[in-house]
């Protein structure tokens, strides 16, 4: 019984270390790490049963790319509406194809088109009278391109610039083979599981069987969109201005940043080097050991 408790203990253990590096964000973050819901390492339920779990990590970088672009073009009617923006549309087009980006890439969405009103001022004797009335419309539509390259961003936004299309909505990241990542993950968390086994019964914990019961299993991913943060820059007022009289602190800069899932709570992280925002796929499975009476 001795035994069940400390590796109760060791199991249920973790160090967190801090590197001597730190930038300003930790100014503006209540926490230095992130916690997940992975599930603990080891329970030992009773003297006969024990549970064991894996959790991994794979982050996978994107094999394609998908932004969203918004455009509106405002005219006296809809047939100029129209023209005028599928004129800009077109040119954009003939942009994207220089850079390789061929039209089975790209995507028309056609969002709304409305009324747009203006005020008209009918004076009478001892008043005046602001009417509401229709003026031109206003047409919006949102393109949508597929690129192979995270580098042709810039260049398909320069493009975009040259015909005054400047509404970035949103970059989605793609990736192609989902089922064959989480085949990986599965593959890695049974090889966990069966290497947690071996050791501990190298530690004298004596198991009554060697199959084992599915417990829990759970999957989940994140995706860059869902991983940045803001912080404002961290400075403060000198203390000789402050001396010389009333002080007025100048705008702190926001910064927007990527932070990817730590490392720290998982068994395994497959592809740890990020240097640039991923899609990160997660994999927690529990299974159940009957053990052989102490």
């Amino acid at each position: 019984m001795k035994k069940l408790v400390l590796f109760c203990l060791l199991s249920g253990m973790s160090m967190v270390l801090y590197g001597q590096v730190a930038g300003n964000a930790v100014y503006s973050n209540t926490t230095l790490y992130n916690t997940t819901t992975q599930m603990p390492r080891a329970v030992f339920v009773s003297d006969t049963v024990m549970l064991l779990s894996a959790d991994v990590l794979m982050n996978v970088a994107a094999n394609s790319y998908t932004l969203i672009i918004g455009t509106s073009q405002v005219a006296e009617t809809l047939e100029q509406c129209n023209a005028l923006l599928n004129e800009r549309l077109q040119q954009f087009t003939k942009s994207l194809k220089g850079l390789g980006i061929n039209a089975q890439n790209v995507n028309v969405d056609f969002i709304s088109q409305v009324p747009v009103f203006e005020y008209e001022v009918e004076k009478k004797l001892f008043s005046r009278t602001y009417n509401e009335i229709p003026r031109g419309f206003e047409l919006k539509k949102n393109i949508h391109i597929n690129y192979a390259r995270s580098e042709q961003l810039a260049e398909i936004l320069t493009a975009a610039a040259q015909q005054e299309i400047y509404d970035v909505v949103k970059v989605d990241y793609v990736v192609d083979n989902i089922e064959a990542v989480y085949d990986t993950l599965r593959a890695t968390a049974v090889r966990i599981i069966n290497k947690k086994t071996e050791s501990y019964r190298k530690l004298g914990i004596k198991f009554d069987r060697n199959d084992y019961q599915l417990v829990a299993e759970d999957s989940r991913s994140l995706y860059p969109a869902e991983r940045y943060k803001t912080y404002t820059a961290y400075n403060s007022p000198s203390l000789s201005a402050a001396k010389k009289g009333a002080v007025v602190n100048a705008p702190k800069s926001q910064t927007i940043y990527y932070e990817k899932m730590a490392n720290n709570d998982f068994d395994a992280v497959i592809n740890p080097k990020v240097i640039e925002p991923v899609a990160q796929f997660m994999y927690s499975v529990q299974v159940k050991y009957v053990l052989k009476k102490q």
